[in-house]
């Protein structure tokens, strides 16, 4: 009977967080079940790059255990961030850093539903105007490694290689990607433009590659 009386958290938005917004960590930040700490948002302006994304970081005064883990609550009670230890800094290990829920809302759908998301493999940044006039490169997605074994690699892309399309459809940021392959499916086969430097210019080569599940 108390359970039903729990109602399942609801998803905030993360870009409305801001410095000093005050916070509530739920789960077990200490290490163990039905643990809770607060604290206040010391900086939402860093991201991390990782596999197919970039994520923005919400960096807290929270404290928590080494092991600890959980989920960021405004003081409506909703879901702004999740709980990562793999993106602390070792100088502040036990201050809770956590993805902002917002650039994952997406793939926490399809897990959700029990549905594989679909994983390309590369670790990227988006080239942008300032980037491409300073230092001569094309607008799209600079790929600074593709993954060992990963769909990218075996498709033949190299770091290096600006990404300016999949589908013919044009990809400039880290977002666009990871929207692209959250609206696609495990085994789909897609077609990937890239732009490759040669001696004394970029190069188009189109790859084909088939998604995977990570």
């Amino acid at each position: 009977e108390y359970l039903e009386e729990i109602s399942a958290a609801v998803l905030g938005n993360s870009y409305t967080v801001k410095q000093g917004d005050p916070i509530i960590v739920a789960g077990n930040p200490m290490g163990y079940n039905y643990s809770m700490s607060y604290g206040v948002v010391t900086n939402t302006r860093k991201t991390t790059q990782t596999i197919d994304a970039n994520l923005r970081l919400i960096n807290t005064t929270a404290l928590s255990d080494s092991s600890g883990n959980g989920f960021l609550l405004n003081l409506k009670g909703e879901v702004v961030g999740i709980i990562t230890k793999e993106y602390k800094s070792e100088s502040s290990s036990n201050i809770v850093t956590a993805i902002a829920v917002s650039d994952v809302k997406g793939t926490l759908e399809l897990l959700s539903n029990g549905w594989s998301v679909p994983y390309f493999g590369i670790i990227g940044q988006e080239v942008t105007n300032d980037i491409a006039d300073s230092m001569g490169l094309p607008l799209g997605i600079y790929v600074a490694e593709a993954v060992a074994g990963s769909p990218a690699y075996q498709a033949g892309i190299q770091s290096g290689d600006i990404i300016v399309s999949i589908n013919e459809m044009d990809m400039k940021t880290m977002k666009v990607l990871r929207n692209f392959l959250e609206a696609h499916s495990v085994e789909e086969s897609i077609t990937v433009t890239i732009l490759r430097a040669s001696r004394e210019e970029y190069r188009s080569i189109e790859v084909d590659a088939v998604l995977k599940e990570r």
